[in-house]
């Protein structure tokens, strides 16, 4: 990510502490792997790894209270699943703008 790119998206994370955001952008801007960005700046990699979810899911608008799940299925679960999920959004879509 470039330096003005990462400009654009710091309102979404106006949130958070000004520690937060520099580690966000050692690793998004600078690019610092998790490890090297919990040196610089004296955090666990735990803490490091916890402050890059959260500023993904901000940056991605996801509410708080969600949560990312990762699936591997076989090829022929494939097609039933993504149909599943695409009606599950468009549900949750429709939920939270009637709401």
């Amino acid at each position: 990510m470039t330096q003005d790119e990462f400009d654009a998206i710091k309102v979404k994370l106006s949130q958070f502490s000004l520690r937060t955001v520099d580690i966000a952008e050692a690793v998004l801007v600078e690019g610092l792997t998790q490890s090297e960005a919990a040196i610089k700046y004296q955090a666990s990699r735990q803490s490091v790894c916890g402050i890059m979810k959260r500023v993904a899911s901000a940056i991605e608008d996801v509410p708080n209270s969600w949560k990312k799940v990762e699936v591997w299925l076989p090829r022929h679960s494939r097609n039933t699943y993504w149909l599943w999920l695409t009606r599950l959004s468009d549900y949750i879509g429709r939920q939270r703008w009637t709401q």
